[in-house]
C-alpha cells in the first residue's frame, strides 16, 4: 500500500514537473520494492525488511537499551519529522515494529514499560 501511495505521489510530481519530488518518490518506490524482494528471497529477513526496524537495531547496537519513546525521538529527530509524524512513528514502533522484532528474537521488548534492548544470541 505504501508503494502504491508513493508511486501516486511520484506520478503526480511528474505531471506537475516537480522533478525533485518525483525523483524522491520513485527512489522510495525502488527501495520498498528492493526490501520486498529481499524479504521474499532471504529466509529470516522479513522482520528486517523495514528500514525503521533496521534503524532500531542499529540504535540498540550503539546504546544497548532504550525506551520506545527514546527510539521514536531519535529516529524522528534524524528525519526532521514533525511532531505529528514523530507521534505516528512512536505508535508504529510500539504496536508494529517492536513487537515484530520481539517475536522474531531480535529484541527484548516490554510493552508495558516501553523498554527495549537488543537480544544477544
Amino acid at each position: 500500500m505504501v508503494v502504491s501511495q508513493t508511486a501516486g505521489v511520484a506520478l503526480d510530481a511528474v505531471w506537475t514537473l516537480d522533478v525533485p519530488t518525483a525523483f524522491d518518490a520513485f527512489a522510495l518506490v525502488a527501495l520498498a520494492a528492493l526490501d520486498a524482494v529481499c524479504a521474499a528471497a532471504v529466509p529470516g529477513f522479513g522482520p528486517l525488511a523495514d528500514p525503521v526496524r533496521r534503524r532500531v537495531l542499529s540504535l540498540l547496537d550503539e546504546e544497548g537499551s532504550l525506551t520506545c519513546e527514546e527510539l521514536a525521538a531519535r529516529i524522528a529527530a534524524a528525519d526532521d519529522a514533525s511532531p505529528v509524524e514523530a507521534d505516528r512513528l512512536r505508535v508504529r514502533l510500539a504496536h508494529v515494529h517492536l513487537p515484530k522484532l520481539h517475536v522474531h528474537g531480535h529484541v527484548e521488548y516490554d510493552p508495558r514499560m516501553g523498554d527495549v534492548r537488543r537480544r544477544t544470541p
